[in-house]
């Protein structure tokens, strides 16, 4: 019925499978023993696995899905598996001690960060807020930085010779600790500051006199060649007693009230308070800026708001 070659094949398998059985027939028994709980088993998973619920179709068409889609980065896939065993190939060479040590040091590493951590939260805060408040600073260092490299170079030589003057200000600073433990020394300093506290409405009002007018300033510069300078009629101050405009009560002698008039030049222009940019005045420098209001006397504040600049001041 066969030819020799299906014969000779019959033969040889019929030979092969012989010997892979004889002498395994035990196995072979424990082997069939041991199927009958997976047969047994497998009753319910291909109840499940045929159930409608289950899907199993539409599960089986969605990974060829998948397959279809993810098959155009097949080559990529493949290139990262390359590319991860050259990465596995190089930490193989520290994965011992290293690896393995920050592997098992690494639960009491989470231990000591759970412990820590909520400690240092309010120094990590009040360090966020110093750096927030530092950017202005930080911002304007970028510009002062050739002043601050000008400055530390030129710091260094004195920093050298710091040393010598501390040794000589240990003295001082146990005289100042002598005066500062003395008892009266809290009463005088009481003193001052109440004398500082009723002072500073008074020198709230003086101050813009000279950190905006400038007036002190000028007032010494002016007094000085008041008497000096002049012309071959005599020095400014004599020259101005002699050149008052004439009429009645004038500024040149005695007067029985203001100079005003009869001529435009005949009218008293004086101003006792002038607004120097004093709290709850016009921001002025009234004293030097106001105009000369021909034909008009004038004895107190000029209208209008001047200028808020003397010479020297802006």
């Amino acid at each position: 019925m066969f030819d020799e070659d299906t014969r000779d094949a019959a033969a040889t398998n019929l030979e092969g499978f012989g010997d892979a059985l004889a002498g395994r027939g035990q196995s072979l028994n424990q082997a069939i023993g041991a199927f009958r709980p997976l047969l047994r088993d497998i009753i319910p998973v291909a109840q499940n696995l045929s159930s409608r619920e289950t899907d199993l179709p539409r599960f089986v068409g969605a990974l060829a899905a998948a397959a279809r889609i993810v098959a155009p980065a097949a080559e990529a896939q493949a290139e990262l598996f390359v590319n991860l065993d050259t990465t596995f190939g190089a930490l193989r060479e520290v994965a011992r001690p290293y690896i393995q040590e920050s592997i098992s040091e690494g639960p009491e590493t989470l231990d000591a960060a759970i412990e820590g951590f909520p400690v240092q939260r309010p120094f990590l805060a009040n360090t966020e807020a110093l750096f927030r408040e530092l950017r202005p600073g930080v911002r304007a260092l970028r510009g002062a930085a050739p002043d601050l490299a000008d400055a530390l170079e030129l710091g260094t030589p004195v920093l050298r010779r710091s040393p010598a003057f501390n040794e000589r200000l240990a003295s001082l600073l146990t005289e100042l600790q002598t005066f500062a433990e003395d008892p009266l020394v809290p009463r005088g300093i009481n003193r001052l500051t109440d004398t500082v506290r009723t002072l500073d409405p008074t020198l709230q009002f003086l101050a813009p006199a000279q950190t905006t007018c400038n007036y002190i300033a000028e007032w010494f510069r002016n007094i000085g060649s008041l008497l000096s300078e002049g012309d071959r009629n005599g020095t400014w101050q004599r020259f101005i007693i002699v050149a008052t405009p004439q009429g009645p009560n004038n500024e040149g002698g005695p007067s029985s009230g203001p100079a005003d008039g009869p001529t435009l030049e005949n009218h008293l222009h004086t101003n006792p308070y002038p607004n120097t940019a004093a709290p709850g005045q016009p921001r002025e420098c009234e004293a030097g800026n106001e105009t000369f209001i021909k034909g008009k006397t004038v004895t107190s504040n000029v209208p209008g708001t001047q200028q808020a600049v003397t010479e020297g001041k802006p």
